[in-house]
Formats: structure tokens, C-alpha cells, sequence
């Protein structure tokens, strides 16, 4: 989708991680996090809480200060204790009630009006109060506390010589979104559970209470299955380093695959609701399924096409999809049972996205399966696979999730729509009375590059999305009504892990753009300012920095200075034409010998297998240009990047030039594309002098490719970096 701890030299890329970046990190490194000359009376929370009264002077933590809870907070008040402890030295004592020098936590049943996660944070000179309707209000309250104080409370030994201060403040906070929610894809490239448990700790420093664990994909099964062990020991040997088509990451020093034991799972799981996170299983399904399909081969299409007599040139470069006889189906319910005894969450997801259909019009076995249900199509087809595993997890209680495509063929009326292709998919659930997580790509892939210049980065799946973009995002889209918007429970971030082969740099593509989606989930909207979160963002990174988080330093953004759109393309193709050919990129799972499908002859047929749809041929390159004056000031070297914003396909570059007064400076004829995935959307120029009057320009020929037919061209932007 969607499109093991290892030494860091054994990466070269990764060393990008340790330093400042070449041209997007050029600012003068912060020195080592310490607060110890200064006094800490600046408030800067991440998120952003919806009430701050700041008032005079500062509380001082010592060695006399004691923790009070009453019943409902005990648990919260020892892990404000387990937090406090390391870097202070400080036996702080835990008991009841308040008083002076005291930090009380208490239930507050007349805070009802802010909500279960709501809090009342007092600070006075001599005590600390923090109260809420719950406990998990109360917890995040806490996590306020933790930010108020200097940032070396988050080291683990104790540090000499500090005045651990919190300034005098009223902080009243409550949640603008119920579901707050961090994805971590961990079926392409494994994570080991102890990452898995810290970046658990740093969602609820930012009051994230949703962590999606993707554990199943083509590439790895990552959760062990007792009634079927296959799935880990097969399933669960591979990862992305086998199947990657662009670049081997075999380069790469790890191990190979990797899995969770049920024993890791609970732990992971218990963690985590420590904190008053839940953790939301995904188990892929029905497509994105080669891994249990390696493991049992019964579970695919290739056996029945093949025993058939059909062409099993449908399936393409691997058997990927389930076929929808009841044993898969009842297959795939009794993985789900074993998965309801690991997580308590009410939610379930199950994936649902990116379904190849064509492995069901060349099952003969397939087609009848829809002529006795009844159903028009492959995409109803699908739906009564999502329904299937509706019903089974409604009749335990549960809520299934998926992707925006299980809209296709008609929803199950309890399902949840996680809305990926945009908002779309997630405004039209939203008004047919479906419940809507925001997953948009534009806002909340992680997986995609944080500068213009690909090339200065570790590598990315694809795509741009920086900080100020994901700042921007508002999980309500503005045409939907407010009726339709209650059923946005929140939003989240994902993490797809082709291209993230190891745990460094998982952290640098999620921070610091996490802790701006932590803000747009949280905080109001009318609240929130990119200017003002910048400044505060600088003390969470010296935060991060003392946690040990590899995360992307902060390089503002500069305007693009021009917009690029391909103005025409050539004609449709051919519709006959035969589709291009796919790279293999998986070998096909060989037959189990132990498996024999009976197809009645005169009912099962295979349907004609709908190709691929062809892109358009490319159209003729054209030139554009930009008056660029105003933005070449001083001499140097300049970088223009390309950018593509939306459309399909993408713009191929044919050369890059740049002018001074229509007289060429310099010519970069380097083959170019738009698709970041390849690193050749930047053009390098010296310019030696900057005369003053002088017009720059600059000039590109571009075209499209790898359009098709119902797709936008495609546009973009232009950067200019020095």
C-alpha cells in the first residue's frame, strides 16, 4: 500500500539521519538540550491546549514534593512517579490527598462538560493540582506537567545542579477529535517490539490515543497464529528487501522478516493501554494477501485457475488476492478470532484497499461464487467478502474498519471508513451515516519526502508532504454539513514502510510531522498558527533530541516561485492494444500437492479478464518559463526542484535552463521526472555573479507521461533552493 536493530553505518543513507541534511538542513545545529542557565517559565505545549492563564512566579519540584491520587488515579500518579524519578533522583512518595509541596491528581465528576480525555491543570508556587472526569483526562493532564517542566526531565539519570520549575498557570484542555491515531506499517519491513513500545511513549507525550498496527501485507505476516503457524514461520520469513522493484535493499545489513509472538503482542497491547492508547489491529484482507498465500496456497487463485484450464496470466506477478471459497472465508474468521483474544479494541480493521479483480474473473470458481450470490460485479463481490467479516466481528462485539475502497459494491452498515484516496471517500461515508477516520495522502503520508529536493533526503516511497502541509490539514472537510461531520471520529498519520527499512529512519519520517498532526487533531482550529507552533516545536525537539528520536530538523519551507501544468497530451492509445508488461516482483507460490478443486463444468466459467487500463502516449515536450527576478539575489549555487501537486501520470523533464537578461547561464539535460520515487526532480546551477536589473529566467521542456485516460495532467510546482 499505498501507493530488527541494526549498527547505522551498516547504511549509508541513514547517516543523512544523524546530520544536517546537504542544502535542506544548512542553519546552525542547536546545541545539546540543557536548560540548566535558564529558568523555564515558557509555555510550550505541543498540542496547542485550548485554554492558557499564565500568572506569576513558578512551583519547584525537591525532594519533599509528594504525588497524591485518590482511587481513580493511582495508576496515572505511578506513572507521573516513573517519569520524575530518573532525571531528578527524587524518591517521590505516592499517596493520598493534597496539600503544600504536593502534585494531587484527582476524578472530577463537575468536569463532565470537557469530556472523558478533558483535564484542569493549576499550578500555584506551593502546589500542583490536575483534575478530570477520568483518568485518561487526568493522564493527559500529566503529560502537560512533563512539557511545563525544563526538557531535561526526560533524561535517565539524574542531572546536578537543575531547579526543576513549572510556571504559575490555569490550563484548561480537551480533545477536538476522539480519534488521534498514529499508523506503523510493520509487514513490509519489521520493527521490534521495543521500538514499537517507544514510539508508544512519544503518542502520549503528544496525547495521541489510537496506534494503527499494520501487521499484515504482501511482503510479511507479523502476529503469530496458533491454529495456523505457517503464516509466521513461511509468512513471516520475508519482507520488503525481496520484492522491492526499483532498488535491492539487500545492501541494506538486517535481518530479514521477523514476527510478534501472542506473549508480545499482550505486552505491546497492555502498554499501551497504560497510557490510554488503543491499539488497532489490521489484518489485510482480501487483497494484499501473498504472505498468506505463501504460507497456504489454498487461500489464492493460482490452484483453481490452473486446475481449471484458465490463464493464470491474471494474476499477474503473484498470487496476491484470497479466492472467496467458505474455507478462506472461514479460514480468515478463525485468524480473526485469535486476533479478538489479543486486542480489546472495539475497532478491527481489516484493509480492504487496492483488491485486483482480475484473479476472480479468471477463477472459474470465483465466477460461480458470484452467480449464486446473486451479485452484478467483482466490486459486489468484494463487499460480500468486507460483509462476511462484518457479521463476525459485530456478533463479537466488535466494529470493523477499512479502507475507502470497501465503499465499492455497497458498505456493511456498521463498517468504518478509513479515507486514504483523498476525503472523498470519507465525506460520502460521513454522509450515508457511517462513522470516517481522515487518512488523506496529501496530509497525513509520512512516507513521502519532507524536502523539494528528493535527492538531499534518505529515500522516499514517493510524493511531498512537509510540515507546513500537514499543519494545514483540517479533518472537516468545509462542504460537509454539520450533521454528516459528527461521524469524523478524527484523523491519523501513516507510516508505510517500503522504503523504511529500519527503526532511525521510521523516526525521522514521522517527527516532527507527528507532533503537527498531533495539534490538528487536539487543538481548535481557529487556535492553531503554523508561526506559533514553529516556536514551540523548538522546545519539543529538544525534547526529542534528550529521548533519543532520529527526527528531520526543521528547515522553513519557501514558496515555490512558479506553478508548471502540461497543457495537452496526445491522443488515446489504442484500446486494443495489449497492456505493458508488469516486472515480476515475487515469485508465484508453487500448489499445495495436498489440495484438489472440484469445478463443475457447466456452471464454472471463467469471465473475460478486464486488462489493465493503458496510459495515454506521451504528448510533445513544450517549453515553459518563469520570470524568477525577484528570487535570485545573491551569487551561488541554486537547485530548481519540480514538484507535482495533482494530476496523473507525471511530467517528464527534457532539460532545465537558466537565463540572465535571455543570454544561458547554465543547461541541465539530465533525463527528469516529476515522480519523486526515482530522485531526479532537481536541476543544478552555478551562477557566478548577480547583476543588479538583470532578469533571470527560468525555462524547462516538459511533457506527460504514464497518463491515463481519466486522469487530470499533471501540475506542480516549482522550487528554487540555495
Amino acid at each position: 500500500m499505498k501507493f530488527a536493530s541494526t549498527i547505522v553505518r551498516a547504511m549509508p543513507a541513514v547517516a543523512l539521519l544523524l546530520a544536517p541534511l546537504v542544502g535542506a538542513q544548512s542553519q546552525p545545529e542547536r546545541s545539546p538540550a540543557s536548560t540548566k542557565q535558564s529558568s523555564s517559565l515558557s509555555i510550550a505545549i505541543i498540542p496547542l491546549p485550548v485554554s492558557v492563564k499564565q500568572g506569576i512566579g513558578e512551583f519547584t519540584l525537591n525532594a519533599k514534593t509528594r504525588i497524591g491520587a485518590d482511587r481513580g488515579t493511582r495508576n496515572v500518579a505511578e506513572l507521573l512517579q516513573h517519569y520524575l524519578t530518573p532525571a531528578t533522583g527524587y524518591g517521590l512518595a505516592v499517596g493520598g490527598g493534597g496539600g503544600s509541596n504536593t502534585i494531587a491528581l484527582s476524578l472530577d465528576k463537575r468536569l463532565k462538560r470537557l469530556g472523558p480525555e478533558g483535564y484542569r491543570l493549576e499550578v500555584k508556587r506551593d502546589s500542583i493540582r490536575i483534575r478530570g472526569y477520568s483518568a485518561a483526562g487526568v493522564f493527559y493532564g500529566v503529560q502537560t506537567l512533563r512539557q511545563l517542566l525544563p526538557p531535561d526531565i526526560f533524561r535517565r539519570s539524574p542531572v546536578d545542579e537543575m531547579r526543576w520549575t513549572v510556571p504559575v498557570v490555569e490550563i484548561e484542555d480537551t480533545p477536538r477529535f476522539s480519534w488521534r491515531g498514529a499508523h506503523m506499517d510493520v509487514a513490509r519491513h519489521f520493527m521490534p517490539k521495543e521500538f514499537i513500545l517507544k514510539f508508544l511513549d512519544l503518542m502520549a507525550l503528544h496525547k495521541l490515543n489510537v496506534f494503527h498496527w499494520h501487521l499484515v501485507d504482501d511482503e510479511g505476516w507479523r502476529v503469530g497464529i496458533k491454529k495456523y503457524p505457517r503464516l509466521t514461520s513461511v509468512g513471516g520469513l520475508t519482507d520488503y528487501s525481496t520484492f522491492n522493484p526499483v532498488q535491492p535493499m539487500q545492501l541494506v545489513s538486517l535481518p530479514q522478516g521477523g514476527y510478534y509472538t501472542q506473549d508480545d503482542v499482550r505486552e505491546v497491547v497492555r502498554y499501551a493501554s497504560e497510557r490510554f492508547i488503543t491499539v488497532l489491529p489490521e489484518i489485510e484482507m482480501p487483497g494484499h494477501s501473498s504472505a498468506a498465500i505463501a504460507s497456504y496456497p489454498e487461500l489464492g487463485n493460482r490452484i483453481e485457475i490452473v486446475q481449471s484450464g484458465a490463464d493464470p496470466s491474471a494474476l499477474g506477478s503473484r498470487d496476491s488476492v484470497l479466492n472467496v471459497e467458505d474455507s478462506t472465508v472461514h479460514f480468515m474468521q478463525d485468524v480473526l478470532s485469535e486476533v479478538l483474544t489479543l486486542f480489546p479494541s472495539k475497532f478491527v480493521h481489516v484493509g480492504g484497499d487496492e483488491v485486483e479483480k482480475r484473479p476472480w474473473q479468471a477463477n472459474p470458481r470465483a465466477q460461480q461464487r458470484m452467480h449464486e450470490l446473486g451479485l452484478k460485479n467483482e466490486e459486489e463481490l468484494q463487499s460480500w467478502f468486507i460483509r462476511q467479516m462484518d457479521t463476525f466481528l459485530a456478533s463479537h462485539g466488535r466494529r470493523l474498519v477499512g479502507w475507502d475502497e470497501i465503499l465499492e459494491g455497497g458498505l456493511a452498515s456498521g463498517a468504518t471508513v478509513m479515507s486514504w484516496r483523498g476525503v472523498e471517500g470519507g465525506i460520502a461515508a460521513a454522509r450515508a451515516g457511517h462513522d470516517v477516520i481522515m487518512a488523506p495522502t496529501q496530509f497525513t503520508y509520512f512516507d513521502y519526502y519532507q524536502w523539494p529536493m528528493a535527492s538531499a533526503e534518505p529515500r522516499a516511497i514517493s510524493g511531498f508532504l512537509p510540515l507546513e502541509k500537514v499543519y494545514s490539514f483540517d479533518p472537516i472537510p468545509p462542504d460537509l454539513s454539520a450533521e454528516s461531520a459528527k461521524h469524523v471520529l478524527g484523523a491519523q498519520s501513516q507510516l508505510w514502510s517500503e522504503w523504511i527499512p529500519q527503526r532511525q529512519e521510521m523516526e525521522y519520517m514521522a517527527f516532527p510531522r507527528l507532533c503537527a498532526l498531533a495539534e490538528v487533531v487536539w487543538s481548535p482550529q481557529a487556535a492553531r498558527n503554523f508561526a506559533d507552533f514553529s516556536d514551540r516545536l523548538a522546545d519539543d525537539m529538544m525534547r526529542l533530541e534528550i529521548l533519543d528520536v532520529h527526527f528531520r530538523r526543521v528547515t522553513p519551507l519557501p514558496t515555490p516561485v512558479a506553478h508548471w501544468q502540461i497543457a495537452s497530451v496526445a491522443a488515446p492509445a489504442n484500446p486494443n492494444a495489449a497492456p505493458p508488461a508488469v516486472p515480476p516482483t515475487q515469485a508465484a507460490s508453487p500448489p499445495a500437492a495436498n489440495v484438489t478443486v472440484r469445478i463443475p463444468a457447466q456452471t464454472a466459467r471463467a469471465a473475460p479478464v478486464t486488462p489493465p487500463p493503458a496510459p495515454l502516449p506521451p504528448g510533445p515536450f513544450a517549453v515553459q518559463e518563469w520570470d524568477i527576478t525577484g528570487d535570485v539575489r545573491t551569487p551561488g549555487a541554486y537547485v530548481a526542484a519540480f514538484i507535482q501537486t495533482s494530476g496523473g501520470g507525471q511530467a517528464e523533464i527534457e532539460w532545465v535552463e537558466l537565463l540572465e537578461d535571455g543570454n544561458l547561464v547554465g543547461r541541465v539535460t539530465h533525463p527528469g521526472s516529476t515522480d519523486t520515487r526515482y530522485r531526479n526532480n532537481d536541476y543544478d546551477f552555478a551562477l557566478p555573479t548577480v547583476r543588479t536589473g538583470s532578469r533571470y529566467t527560468l525555462r524547462a521542456s516538459l511533457r506527460a507521461i504514464g497518463l491515463l485516460p481519466a486522469q487530470l495532467v499533471p501540475s506542480g510546482d516549482v522550487y528554487l533552493l540555495k
